[in-house]
């Protein structure tokens, strides 16, 4: 373990990292096609699809790369969790 896992760890924090596109590409049929090439990064564009599969968390945070977090998002994730 490095100091970023023992850190995530005592807060309650968890990196789910998956590396496989959610579908097979081949299978993709009609106007759906054109979307495996759009965005910067083609099919792998879809990784985000993973986060609504995180169903044994309360909140699941997808941050893209281009994502820059300026303040604490406490409140939202509360707000989503139901705490006041």
């Amino acid at each position: 373990s490095n100091c970023k896992d023992i850190l995530q760890k005592r807060i309650g924090y968890t990196t789910v990292v998956i590396k496989k596109v959610p579908f097979a590409e081949d299978q993709v049929r009609g106007n759906y096609k054109n979307f495996l090439d759009k965005g910067c990064c083609g099919s792998k564009e879809w990784l985000k699809l993973y986060a609504y599969q995180l169903t044994d968390y309360k909140v699941a945070i997808h941050l893209d790369i281009d994502t820059l977090v300026l303040l604490p998002m406490d409140e939202l994730i509360d707000s989503i969790i139901g705490h006041q």
